[in-house]
């Protein structure tokens, strides 16, 4: 059904629950999953350079050490997983940057977690809302926000 899946993560525990979702939706397609994360530069960020790996960002910035290590981790884990992945850091708006590796890799589909809350229910987010208009190809937005007082274990 899909064989290229673009998965956007800021590192944070609601975003780790939209990657395993999409890593577990690419080994069942047997797809190759893209991981993507955006980042402003600013000067006074901890930099790393040359680049990791398997990691793609412009040239004329370097991507920040948390990044790169939130990244390489994510990456072990999901190849542990059996599922082929490629990680992502791209200096850009969050949206911009998974719209723009999606195009580039010709995803079947786009992975993402809602964010926020709002009363008692879920909203969706201002990135999966502007992907959500902006992709050419499936998007999947999954229930990533958790009860007030649940708290999943770390990533």
């Amino acid at each position: 059904m899909f064989r290229t899946i673009v998965a956007g993560t800021d590192g944070s525990r609601t975003a780790y629950r939209a990657v395993q979702g999409a890593t577990q939706l690419a080994r069942l397609c047997s797809a190759r999953l893209h991981l993507v994360t955006a980042y402003l530069p600013s000067p006074d960020m901890a930099l790393v350079g040359p680049m990791g790996a398997g990691l793609a960002a412009p040239e004329e910035h370097q991507v920040p050490a948390d990044i790169v290590a939130m990244l390489e981790s994510l990456d072990q884990e999901i190849s542990a997983e059996g599922v082929d992945v490629t990680v992502h850091a791209l200096a850009a708006r969050a949206a911009d940057a998974i719209l723009d590796v999606a195009d580039q890799q010709q995803a079947d589909a786009i992975v993402l977690g809602n964010r926020g809350v709002q009363g008692s229910r879920p909203s969706v987010g201002g990135v999966p809302l502007n992907v959500l208009q902006h992709a050419h190809c499936a998007v999947l937005v999954l229930p990533t926000t958790l009860p007030l007082g649940a708290d999943p274990p770390e990533p």
